[in-house]
């Protein structure tokens, strides 16, 4: 039984591109970015070293084009020396895909499109590799993660995924009942901001 099974992991793993396999995110809080001093002043490899092991995401400016959230994330070579530093970039809708999409959440989610000609910013950011996520959380119709159609600029490897919907089928983090959450019990004492806390590390 445990062969059968070593097996089919194997197999899912053979399936899985080596950068996703060897890669982890190390994020336990989220701090707002100034925009005066902004750490994307400094180079790449600096500050998401310092973001991955202070598990530290951050909430980029709302004048930034493109993304609401970065994530850093290490994937580990040989040795620890060896780790090289990437990002998940996320942004957030209200509303059901645009009219845009997938256009808005491949080509949009880049690298190049949300850190080009950005004004006191180094050169490097627009080249750091990136996992691209766009939530469109006021969907009709709940969807857990799917890939958009790859257009022709761009190639399998730009890894895109976005999910739709407000939900417990979309987000476990949002099953009350399936934890014990009573949400119709008159004055029932729950703390539902601390509750939503475990939205974002549940979602990605």
């Amino acid at each position: 039984m445990e062969d059968a099974k070593s097996g089919r992991i194997g197999k899912q793993n053979e399936s899985y591109d080596p950068y996703l396999l060897s890669s982890f995110i190390c994020a336990t809080h989220y701090i707002e970015c100034s925009r005066i001093a902004s750490p994307f002043i400094r180079a790449p490899d600096e500050v998401l070293v310092e973001l991955y092991f202070g598990r530290t995401a951050l909430i980029i400016p709302e004048n930034r084009k493109g993304a609401d959230a970065l994530i850093p994330v290490r994937s580990v070579g040989s040795s620890p020396s060896a780790s090289k530093f990437s990002v998940i970039l996320v942004q957030f809708k209200n509303r059901d895909r645009d009219a845009n999409y997938p256009d808005s959440a491949t080509r949009k989610r880049s690298s190049g499109y949300i850190f080009e000609n950005q004004p006191n910013c180094h050169d490097g950011w627009k080249d750091v590799r990136c996992i691209r996520m766009c939530m469109h959380l006021g969907a009709d119709t709940p969807q857990t993660a799917v890939r958009p159609p790859v257009t022709s600029h761009l190639t399998e490897s730009d890894y895109a995924l976005a999910v739709f919907g407000l939900t417990a089928d979309v987000y476990p983090c949002l099953d009350f009942e399936e934890q014990g959450l009573d949400m119709g019990r008159a004055g029932a004492n729950i703390d539902i901001c601390a509750h939503m806390r475990r939205f974002p590390r549940c979602c990605l």
